[in-house]
């Protein structure tokens, strides 16, 4: 049993009285990867928070960025012709350490939790 933070529905999420469904926000989304796959660049929807469980095979490997420092990969995505919201992006290391952006980077084992904040920047692997 999921404490009630983690609950799609709960008396203290405000998205479970508002009377619709909105996919992935009051509902549960699921993404199936094969392994080497790669989710690129982005922010979750309305820039919410995100639980993300490995189920395995693998590990998965994260990347984040605070909040703070979306304009700067906007910046990055324009100067390479990409766009930030729409496009497919994947920010070298170095690029991000000569922009001054700092970046979390981490594994994710099998039955591990990564609960992405609010607003982070993130890409998967």
């Amino acid at each position: 049993k999921l404490p009630c933070w983690l609950r799609v529905v709960s008396a203290g999420n405000m998205l479970s009285h508002i009377g619709h469904q909105i996919l992935g926000m009051n509902t549960i989304q699921l993404y199936t990867k094969v392994p080497c796959s790669r989710t690129p660049g982005h922010q979750e929807n309305n820039n919410f928070a995100a639980v993300n469980m490995n189920i395995g095979p693998g590990d998965s490997e994260w990347f984040g960025v605070p909040n703070q420092y979306w304009g700067a990969l906007q910046e990055l995505c324009e100067k390479n012709n990409v766009d930030y919201l729409h496009g497919s992006w994947w920010p070298k290391m170095a690029d991000l350490r000569e922009a001054g952006i700092p970046c979390y980077r981490f594994m994710q084992r099998p039955g591990e939790l990564v609960w992405v904040n609010t607003g982070c920047v993130h890409w998967v692997q």
